[in-house]
């Protein structure tokens, strides 16, 4: 026992894991608080520690699996697209080798033709179809839509709607003439009003004279839409009624509607105008009954008058 305490006294007195002095004889130790000598808490952090490391180690290795696996496949895409493009442009496979052209009336097909060859021969994947629509569409004013669709393996579809040339607006004031659609937009101007029946009867418009000029007269730009709506109501109406109409003349505040060879009717410019037809219609119907001889029909007022020219 003595030599026991002998080795104790011997050993270092001040250690991590506390210190120890004898005081009268008798050996007194004492532990710090520092260190956690519990063997199970060591192991198990150590598990956690190895099982920690193993997921991460996981996680990196499907991670890198997953990363190689899209380079490769980007690569391959890669590859696949630069050798498509190689056979398709390169070598001239699968070119335009026909284009088709309908709905033109007063389109020229050559106009047309000149403008679209230019896909002729360009590979169907990469012919700019876009830019021709756009051309075709400035051109000519006659044009109001254009489709272009490609048809595999080789060939361009070009369907082209024109605006309607309903009215031939003669300005005698300015001696000019233009063909205009109903919504007033002017498609062609020509400086000799003395060709207005003959441009008319070409293109089936109806003449519109006004002898005071009024509205824009350049193609491309828009008569007075408000004249033009007035005699597209009258026009369409009369079609309705089976009424033939051949000459519309408008001044300051009405016009006269030529129908039926020689006889008229006055409508106002600045009245509703449907109020107008409805009145038209009806007197125009108990004449016919009533086996009346007229020469004109006069609508301005709320009482229409019959009269001889």
């Amino acid at each position: 026992m003595a030599e026991w305490l002998d080795e104790i006294r011997n050993q270092n007195t001040s250690e991590k894991d506390g210190t120890s002095e004898e005081k009268n004889g008798t050996l007194h130790i004492k532990l710090t608080k520092t260190q956690n000598f519990s063997p199970l808490n060591q192991s198990g952090k150590r598990q956690t520690e190895k099982q920690s490391s193993r997921i991460w180690i996981w996680i990196k290795s499907r991670l890198s699996q997953t990363f190689r696996f899209l380079k490769l496949r980007d690569v391959l895409i890669v590859v696949g697209l630069a050798i498509f493009v190689f056979l398709v442009d390169y070598l001239g496979f699968i070119n335009i080798k026909s284009i088709d052209v309908t709905g033109t009336k007063n389109v020229p097909l050559d106009q047309v033709y000149a403008l679209a060859n230019k896909l002729d021969g360009q590979n169907f994947f990469f012919a700019d179809i876009f830019t021709v629509k756009d051309e075709i569409s400035k051109n000519n004013n006659f044009v109001d839509k254009v489709y272009v669709t490609k048809i595999f393996p080789d060939s361009i579809k070009i369907e082209i709607s024109e605006k309607n040339p309903d009215f031939l607006v003669c300005d005698l004031e300015l001696n000019k003439y233009g063909l205009v659609d109903p919504h007033g937009y002017i498609i062609l101007t020509g400086e000799n009003s003395s060709e207005c029946e003959s441009i008319s009867l070409q293109y089936n418009a109806l003449l519109v004279q006004i002898p005071i000029s009024s509205g824009n007269f350049e193609a491309g730009d828009t008569y007075d839409p408000y004249i033009i709506s007035q005699i597209d109501a009258i026009q369409k109406y009369f079609l309705n009624l089976n009424i033939e109409t051949s000459l519309i003349s408008v001044h300051n505040d009405y016009c006269e509607v030529e129908f039926q060879g020689s006889r008229l009717a006055l409508f106002s410019i600045d009245q509703p105008i449907n109020e107008q037809l409805y009145r038209f219609e009806a007197v125009y119907n108990y004449a016919i009954q009533e086996m009346i001889d007229f020469e004109g029909l006069d609508l301005r007022y709320n009482k229409p008058i019959l009269f001889d020219i």
